[in-house]
């Protein structure tokens, strides 16, 4: 699915979704919900006066490393920790075309830039 507007990454889908088959998940306040990186995911808007924070944990083999993608790679990567297994110095590539995401500006966080977008 599509999360690109002129040729620039949205931080959301920008596609037409169709929402008839969405489940409705409530969670009690620090409860966690787990899901596939590629589940269609939204939230509604946060209408309480404090902000929503989101932690982000994934995981991915030691040889699948990221596609440069300028300096926003090398600040995600900063982050990176291996959990399991040995250091490779070799990739594992499975695809022959992946889109690189670019960001018109830096944002401080997935909600301001997913914000931006709607406007």
């Amino acid at each position: 699915m599509n999360h690109t507007r002129d040729g620039f990454f949205q931080g959301r889908i920008t596609d037409p979704v169709d929402s008839s088959r969405a489940v409705y998940l409530e969670a009690k306040a620090g409860s966690v919900i787990f899901m596939h990186c590629m589940t269609p995911h939204a939230s509604t808007t946060n209408t309480s006066r404090l902000p929503r924070r989101t932690l982000i944990l994934s995981y991915r083999a030691a040889d699948a490393f990221p596609i440069y993608a300028g300096p926003v790679t090398l600040d995600a990567e900063a982050q990176v920790r291996l959990v399991r297994g040995q250091q490779l110095n070799v990739a594992r590539c499975s695809v022959t075309e992946f889109p690189i995401p670019r960001q018109q500006r830096k944002t401080a966080s997935l909600y301001e830039l997913q914000e931006l977008s709607r406007s």
